[in-house]
């Protein structure tokens, strides 16, 4: 049994966010700042194995932009050298979402494409290289979506594996084929337990072990299994940690990539259009009207 690893972080913060933070908690502002910084620095560092899917909404790619967010910054990191080592990682795999980080199913179908669109041109302006799959804002997406998203460019949308409805058992370890009013997307499951751990905390060897476990007892044991884990890259004590060592990256990422050096990690990390291009999905899904587990919601009642 194959097991394929998709990693992924959303990037977000609110208009001037960045700005205000640095004004009123400096302190707050490095942690946050120096996140984006990490993850970039990480993909180089592990060009050889490591795959990742980021996504920025437009709002936050506006403000590192905004020369005012530059001069702030600039005793901590340098903005345009970080924008750079994202464009130059060719492991990293761009994701788009909408502009001003809009929950899609609750603002009017008219301003969906708007909204795609302005991110997606931004990014491919800045980076050089269009988003291949889509992120809708807190994962809150509806059938409805796929004509606009297909329209757009993208190739896939991801989304909570709970929503997802397979035409047969239940098995959120697969990408499948959603369709809406004669258009066709690739939706990916994403794990929630497992984004839960990578949200809070995990090492290498749990990991491992769940995810034997998960795959191994899912309907399709036998065929290449997808394990999709996304969380905010920039929220929660785990990615904030200025201790490196004792953070996401010193504690996990980094010993899981010398496991997957040295071959003795059985998950091979992977982006998720090249899993597409390797295994075309067959299967078909319904996915219903939903969200991830914002604060005290399941996001099984949007």
């Amino acid at each position: 049994m194959s097991i394929y690893h998709a990693l992924g972080f959303h990037m977000h913060q609110p208009p001037d966010n960045l700005k205000l933070i640095f004004d009123t908690q400096n302190w707050e502002a490095t942690q946050i700042i120096k996140c984006y910084e990490r993850t970039a620095r990480y993909a180089h560092a592990y060009r050889d194995v490591a795959k990742f899917h980021i996504g920025f909404s437009g709002v936050l790619l506006e403000q590192f932009l905004d020369s005012r967010v530059v001069d702030r910054y600039r005793n901590i990191v340098d903005l345009p050298s970080i924008i750079e080592s994202y464009r130059a990682a060719e492991n990293i795999e761009l994701i788009g979402m909408g502009y001003f980080h809009p929950i899609f199913p609750l603002i009017p179908m008219d301003d969906w494409e708007e909204q795609i669109r302005l991110c997606t041109d931004l990014m491919k302006e800045i980076f050089g290289r269009k988003p291949k799959g889509f992120w809708p804002p807190e994962m809150a997406f509806s059938m409805e979506m796929i004509p606009t998203i297909k329209k757009c460019g993208y190739q896939y949308v991801i989304v909570d594996g709970v929503h997802v409805f397979p035409k047969g058992q239940k098995d959120i370890y697969m990408p499948y084929i959603a369709s809406f009013n004669g258009e066709e997307i690739f939706v990916v499951p994403r794990d929630r337990d497992l984004s839960n751990a990578q949200e809070s905390g995990l090492d290498p060897h749990w990991f491992k072990n769940e995810v034997s476990h998960k795959v191994g007892s899912s309907p399709h044991s036998d065929l290449p299994r997808l394990v999709t884990t996304w969380t905010d890259g920039e929220n929660g004590g785990w990615f904030r940690n200025m201790d490196e060592e004792a953070g996401f990256f010193g504690h996990f990422f980094s010993p899981y990539m010398e496991q997957v050096k040295r071959q003795a990690m059985g998950i091979e990390p992977i982006t998720i259009s090249e899993f597409l291009e390797k295994y075309l999905p067959k299967g078909r899904a319904e996915v219903r009207t939903g969200a991830w587990n914002v604060g005290s919601t399941s996001g099984y009642d949007l």
